[in-house]
């Protein structure tokens, strides 16, 4: 005889039922899916492009969640989702797991940090999570407002901004969303208060200094802005995302992960911000080369150099003289075609008088081979060449080795002093306006490794134009014609 289940009890094992499978299914889901999943409950008429810089984000926030990292530092450029992705659905998607988190959310302003919190509440009560997930907390409503609210398990989400007041805040964790903005750091009383809040303040109001965790996501913006003080206080994980990949700046993070670009110049998002798009970026009527390098290459170089300032790079040539007194090849040398190696680089210059002109360049990574087939090619290429000039030390005496039985005019140059030094010698030829360069695109990152130099990572075209231009300077030292030439 079979005994009917009164609708009652069949109606709460259904519910039983169906809520294990909501936690079952809040406990394995990733982050990255819950993102697609929950995208709609804060942007439903805009369709979600996914791409996988968003995995690679969402990677490390749940190395963050699980305790594998403590300290994490993402850089990427503006519009990539950074804040949806970090500010947004980050903590909702944590109180899955973690509905005890008590997380502090900060930006440079009050009213950003109000708006992705509110977003991030918005999820939360959203009819999808509360059906998909069946949390077992409730949202507090003595305490549910747009800078503060708190669950039932004594989950709390604070927001503030970085340049206000954050007396007697504290946290399990702490997320630090675009701590300045681009026109706040340029005053260096805000750029200050923003990197003493970031490396000093905050790391205090943990709960748990051991256990407790800092993610800070945002766009480079000045060599001195927080994000390179708070990297230089501890041991970040660095998530470095850059518009346009460039190898020798592609580095392992802590969790194994790689940027899966290989070629140099590969668009980080491509489906979004496109090559033209890109291109238009860089125009000086746009952000401009300097501002492109801080925003997306995450590379900020600063107005005034060490030794190269950025206003003696600013004479162009149209058109060569057309007789000038001599032409030159400088060639600063390393055999390396792997990743990380330095470049071979090969300029091209031409001296009228005291006046010197960049005309052209090779810059790679060559092997040896390679650099011999480049500069037999750029011979060919500029017949009138006379001079070509190459450093005596490291792999230099194996190029003239190699060519001087088929090239005429190898100078095998010795250089005396270092780096930094010979870069100084040569600093007057461009500070007297001496020096001029030509109208190309490639000329732009030229100029930043001189005035970023010996800071930036390569100096190969720093090493090749000095040796160069001392070596002109050296020759012409007892010619007093060429000195009034030159001044």
């Amino acid at each position: 005889m079979t005994v009917a289940v009164p609708l009652h009890v069949r109606a709460r094992a259904e519910l039983a039922l169906r809520r294990r499978r909501a936690r079952r299914h809040a406990e394995e889901i990733t982050l990255a899916e819950f993102v697609r999943q929950a995208w709609h409950t804060v942007e439903p008429e805009t369709e979600l492009t996914w791409n996988w810089h968003l995995d690679a984000i969402c990677q490390h926030l749940e190395a963050v969640t699980d305790g594998r990292i403590r300290r994490l530092m993402i850089n990427v450029p503006p519009g990539h989702m950074k804040s949806m992705i970090v500010s947004v659905f980050w903590p909702a998607w944590m109180w899955l797991r973690h509905p005890h988190l008590r997380v502090l959310s900060g930006a440079c302003t009050d009213d950003l940090a109000l708006r992705d919190t509110v977003r991030s509440r918005d999820v939360i009560q959203s009819p999808w999570y509360q059906s998909a997930f069946a949390p077992d907390w409730k949202m507090k409503g003595d305490q549910n407002v747009k800078s503060y609210f708190r669950n039932s398990r004594y989950g709390e989400r604070k927001a503030f901004g970085v340049l206000g007041k954050i007396t007697g805040q504290r946290g399990d964790g702490i997320i630090i969303d675009d701590p300045i903005d681009a026109e706040s750091v340029l005053s260096e009383v805000k750029r200050a208060t923003a990197k003493r809040v970031c490396t000093q303040v905050l790391p205090t109001r943990l709960n748990q200094a051991a256990t407790g965790w800092i993610v800070c996501i945002m766009q480079r913006l000045h060599e001195d802005d927080p994000a390179a003080a708070m990297m230089d206080e501890g041991d970040w994980c660095h998530l470095n995302l850059m518009t346009e990949f460039e190898p020798d700046d592609s580095q392992e993070t802590a969790i194994g992960w790689r940027d899966p670009r290989t070629e140099r110049g590969e668009l980080l998002f491509p489906a979004m911000f496109p090559a033209e798009y890109i291109a238009k970026l860089q125009l000086p009527e746009r952000l401009g080369p300097r501002v492109y390098a801080a925003q997306h290459q995450q590379r900020p170089t600063p107005d005034s150099g060490i030794i190269f300032q950025r206003a003696w790079m600013m004479q162009r040539w149209r058109q060569l003289p057309d007789a000038p007194d001599e032409w030159a090849l400088t060639i600063d040398c390393t055999f390396k075609d792997t990743e990380g190696a330095d470049y071979v680089s090969l300029q091209v210059w031409v001296r009228d008088g005291g006046r010197f002109y960049l005309v052209d360049e090779v810059y790679a990574r060559l092997d040896f081979p390679a650099t011999i087939r480049a500069i037999r090619d750029i011979l060919i290429r500029y017949p009138r060449i006379t001079l070509k000039l190459v450093e005596d030390k490291a792999n230099g005496p194996a190029v003239i080795s190699t060519l001087k039985r088929e090239v005429p005019g190898l100078v095998a140059w010795s250089p005396r002093t270092s780096k930094v030094a010979r870069a100084t010698a040569s600093s007057p030829a461009w500070e007297a306006g001496n020096v001029f360069l030509p109208e190309s695109s490639w000329v732009l990152e030229f100029i930043e490794d001189h005035v970023g130099f010996p800071r930036r990572k390569h100096d190969d075209r720093v090493d090749a134009a000095s040796q160069l231009l001392l070596y002109w300077m050296e020759q012409a030292n007892n010619d007093l014609a060429f000195w009034d030439g030159a001044l």
